[in-house]
């Protein structure tokens, strides 16, 4: 397969040009932002329209309702309209999924309210998710863990069962930010040579610095050397948003994890009787007394017969490999050996979605990340970039920005490496005194947020955005200022 191979459906790309899809759509909404930039002052021609992105990190329902209460006040300022992009991993995306259900939700301050509503006072019945659990178990080939906790668990966070499909979006949301969702591949995802990082857009999805990539409504087809040979469902919103947010995937995590619960390690345990052991006995408990009864004898044996090797293995996320004996040399030959792959939550490598934003095609000027993580993932994606050889600008923080971090901060970027404006969700400016009580309150593992905790945690989120508007607009005014060669070069200096 050619570099220059010509994009049509049903094969796989090789190439780093962006798709003719994600490329029409962004020359609409650069117009927009170019509108929104002279409604605010700030003239410029359509070629000096910033590439901004908005970026969510992990951590769980934390990160949900943290990203849901940034977006809102990013809303009330005017502020989403600058936006070119929007990308999330984990919990960020079960926030952006919840928002595109609905077409162009960010000039409808409606939908965010109806969101939160549902996620306060909504919910979904355990016969209704039991059934969606059989829908999946009916019609996937590649049933894993993935599909009982996308029925079971998603809608029971989410407070809906979304059967509408990423490509759904490609026509739809022309006044939004472009989406791109973000998975990791289980199979490699520390050996890899490269970023294991697939990106999801409503368009194609595949892996930014390999330069491979499918339609979107293709992923999870079956491949072979680089030609579809049976076209497969794409998988839906519900699926989608169980497999971004599968932090449980990662034995390890999820092991210690339960150590955690259970206090460290219980003298009763022997090496005959492993902690894992305990984990998935649980597990299978509950499955065996649910999905028998909700479902009927016949079919819940049937699905409690996968399950148990699934769990007795740990088996997530398993996808037809749309990459699999491709032709492609410069490709890390372990993404093109396997029939079958296993995809994760990105999370568990990188908490935040920085490679999609740094895609060299995508020529982002500026991100806004909003950090909702346990502790502070920056050196982490600095480490990560300077390994892939990613410009990334330099990150300056102490070791009391980690432990009592501020609300905003401005990593300058020089030639090719963006500006980052890194925003803490719990800081000494939103929380004062309270820090370290709002980071116990709100954790990463713990059941659903009471309506006053969404309230409380979207007020103070919220808060990172409107404390800093000003500042918002100054970096965002500089970028312009940069690319149209009027910043003074004193202030080019990071």
């Amino acid at each position: 397969l050619e570099s220059s191979m010509l994009r049509h459906s049903g094969v796989t790309l090789i190439g780093h040009s962006l798709s003719e899809g994600e490329t029409k759509y962004l020359s609409g909404r650069k117009l927009s932002v170019q509108k929104w930039l002279v409604k605010n002052n700030i003239p410029c021609s359509l070629s000096e329209v910033p590439n901004i992105a908005i970026l969510g990190s992990g951590g769980g329902q934390r990160a949900m309702v943290g990203m849901l209460g940034s977006l809102s006040q990013m809303g009330e300022q005017g502020l989403l309209d600058a936006a070119l992009y929007m990308s999330g991993v984990s919990g960020s995306t079960w926030c952006m999924a919840s928002l595109y259900e609905k077409a162009n939700w960010s000039s409808d301050k409606e939908q965010i309210k109806v969101v939160v509503e549902r996620l306060g006072h909504g919910s979904v019945s355990l016969m209704e998710r039991f059934a969606q659990l059989n829908k999946y178990f009916q019609t996937n080939d590649n049933f894993s863990l993935t599909d009982v906790w996308a029925a079971l668990v998603m809608p029971e966070i989410v407070m809906k069962i979304d059967e509408s499909t990423l490509s759904n979006y490609q026509t739809c949301h022309d006044k939004d930010p472009y989406p791109i969702f973000t998975v990791t591949n289980q199979d490699c995802k520390y050996e890899c040579e490269g970023d294991p990082s697939p990106g999801l857009t409503p368009h194609e999805a595949g892996y930014t610095l390999a330069g491979a990539f499918v339609e979107t409504s293709n992923f999870g087809s079956i491949f072979n050397k680089g030609f579809l040979t049976k076209r497969k469902p794409e998988m839906d919103m519900t699926y989608l948003q169980g497999l971004c947010g599968s932090a449980l995937a990662d034995k390890e995590v999820i092991l210690e994890k339960f150590k955690e619960y259970v206090g460290g390690m219980p003298k009763y345990i022997t090496h005959r009787i492993t902690i894992a052991n305990m984990l998935f006995v649980t597990i299978n408990q509950y499955l065996l007394t649910f999905v028998v009864f909700r479902l009927g004898i016949h079919e819940g044996i049937n699905i409690l017969k996968f399950v148990e090797g699934w769990l007795k293995f740990w088996i997530w996320g398993t996808n037809y490999n749309y990459l699999y004996s491709v032709n492609a040399p410069h490709i890390d030959q372990r993404l093109l050996k396997r029939e079958i792959t296993h995809l994760e939550d990105a999370g568990l490598l990188v908490n935040s979605p920085y490679m999609s934003a740094l895609r060299a095609e995508r020529e982002i000027d500026l991100i806004i990340s909003f950090d909702f993580s346990e502790g502070d993932p920056m050196e982490v994606r600095t480490k990560h970039c300077n390994e892939l050889g990613i410009s990334f600008p330099a990150i300056d923080c102490t070791k009391s920005d980690n432990n009592s971090p501020k609300g905003f901060y401005v990593f300058k970027g020089v030639k090719e490496a963006p500006t980052v404006i890194h925003i803490p969700l719990f800081n000494v400016e939103n929380c004062g005194s309270e820090l370290d009580a709002y980071i116990q309150k709100y954790t990463t593992f713990q059941g659903a947020y009471s309506p006053e905790m969404i309230e409380d945690l979207m007020k103070k989120a919220g808060e990172n955005v409107l404390n800093h508007k000003e500042h918002l607009m100054e970096e965002i005014k500089a970028i312009v200022q940069q690319k149209s060669g009027t910043m003074p070069s004193s202030c080019l200096i990071a």
